[in-house]
C-alpha cells in the first residue's frame, strides 16, 4: 500500500520565511541604519526622510542631516564684548568635505574677522553634505527655531543645487537614499535592511559616483527657498551674502560638453540660480570666473577619480582654493561695508 508524502512547498516557505526573518535580525544586530546609508552613519549622518518645509513635502524628497552642528562656541577671539554670530548654509563645498580638519573656507572667513574687527566671533555652521535646493532654508528655519538670529549669514549655492540627490559619496563610500528605489519598492527598502542590502547590492549605481537625478521642480523650489531665506533675513535684520561655487574642475571643461555631462548641466544650473539670487534681491559672490581662471584645484583624490573614470568632474576645491574663497568673501563683505562700525563694552 503507497502512503502518501506531505508536499514539500509548505515546509520550504516556512523554512525561507524563517531564514529571511533570521536574516533581517542579524542584520539589524550588527548595523543600527540601512545598508545602503551604512556610510553615513560613519561620517556621523543620518537620513530624514521627507521634510517639513511647505515648499518641499514631494515624498522623493528626502534629505541628509547632521545630528550635530559645528560651532565654535561662545566665539574666537578677544572677550569681554558680545561675539559677532555667523551661520553658515548650504552643502558638502560649505561643509569642508575631503579636507583637513580647519582648512575650510567657513572657518577662514569667521577667523579673518576676528582679525579684521578685533571682535570675538561665534562660527555656526549648519551646512549637510548631499544638501539640494532646499537645504539652506530648511538649516537655517531649523537653527532659528531655538536659537536669535545671527548678524550674518553667507549661504554657499552649489552647482548642482536644482538637483535631487540620491547617489551621495560619503568619505569615498557610496550611500544610496531609499528614495532612489523603484517606486513599487520604496517602501520595502526603507524599511527592511535585508530588502534594501539585496537593492543596494544589485543596483549599479553603488559603483560610480554620478546617480543626480534632476528635478523637474527644482527650479521653482529653489526660488521659493530663495525668497524664504531672503525674507527671513531681512526680517531678522540679518546680512545675507550668496557664494555661487562652480565645480572645482570648471576650468577644464570642454567647450561644448555632451547633454549628459556634469559640465553641461552645472554650467546651465549656476546661471539659472545667479538669476533667482539676483532677482530676489541677494547679494551673491559669483566665483565661476575666479575658478575658470584655472589657477585653483580641486581635491586630489577627484583629480584621480577623473582620471580613472569613476567621475566625470572634480567638484570639491582643494585647501589653497578654500583659502582663496575666504579671501574673497572678505573682500566682498568689507566692499559692502560689513560689519558695520561697532564700539566694544568691556
Amino acid at each position: 500500500m503507497a502512503t502518501s508524502s506531505l508536499p514539500r512547498w509548505p515546509l520550504a516557505m516556512v523554512g525561507t520565511l524563517v531564514g529571511l526573518g533570521l536574516g533581517e535580525v542579524l542584520l539589524r544586530a550588527r548595523s543600527s541604519t540601512l545598508p545602503s546609508l551604512a556610510a553615513l552613519g560613519e561620517a556621523d549622518l543620518r537620513w530624514v526622510p521627507g521634510d517639513q518645509s511647505a515648499d518641499c513635502q514631494e515624498d522623493r524628497v528626502q534629505r541628509i542631516q547632521a545630528p550635530a552642528r559645528w560651532d565654535s562656541g561662545p566665539g574666537w577671539g578677544p572677550s569681554g564684548t558680545d561675539p559677532l554670530v555667523v551661520w553658515f548654509a548650504g552643502d558638502s563645498l560649505t561643509h569642508g568635505s575631503g579636507l583637513a580638519p580647519h582648512a575650510g573656507w567657513w572657518e577662514a572667513v569667521a577667523q579673518g574677522l576676528v582679525t579684521t574687527t578685533t571682535r570675538p566671533v561665534r562660527a555656526v555652521n549648519l551646512s549637510v553634505p548631499g544638501a539640494s535646493y532646499c537645504g539652506a532654508r530648511m538649516q537655517v528655519e531649523e537653527q532659528a527655531a531655538t536659537d536669535p538670529a545671527p548678524d550674518l549669514l553667507l549661504w554657499g549655492v552649489f552647482a548642482d543645487d536644482l538637483v535631487q540627490h540620491e547617489l551621495l559619496s560619503v568619505g569615498g563610500v557610496p550611500a544610496l537614499l531609499p528614495s532612489a528605489a523603484p517606486p513599487a519598492l520604496r517602501t520595502l527598502v526603507s524599511r527592511s535592511y535585508l530588502a534594501n542590502l539585496a537593492w543596494f547590492t544589485l543596483d549599479r549605481r553603488r559603483v560610480t559616483a554620478r546617480g543626480r537625478r534632476i528635478d523637474p521642480a527644482g527650479a521653482a523650489r529653489f526660488r521659493a527657498a530663495v525668497q524664504a531665506v531672503a525674507g527671513w533675513a531681512a526680517s531678522q535684520e540679518v546680512e545675507l551674502l550668496a557664494l555661487l561655487l562652480p565645480p572645482a574642475g570648471i576650468a577644464s571643461c570642454p567647450e561644448i560638453a555632451a547633454p549628459d555631462h556634469s559640465c553641461a548641466w552645472m554650467v546651465e544650473d549656476l546661471e539659472r540660480m545667479h538669476r533667482e539670487l539676483v532677482g530676489a534681491g541677494v547679494g551673491v559672490l559669483d566665483l565661476r570666473d575666479r575658478f575658470l581662471a584655472g589657477d585653483l584645484r580641486p581635491i586630489p583624490r577627484e583629480i584621480e577619480d577623473v582620471q580613472e573614470g569613476r567621475r566625470d568632474l572634480e567638484l570639491h576645491p582643494d585647501e589653497t582654493a578654500n583659502r582663496e574663497i575666504a579671501r574673497l568673501t572678505l573682500q566682498e563683505l568689507a566692499a559692502r561695508g560689513w560689519p558695520p562700525a561697532w564700539t566694544a563694552t568691556r
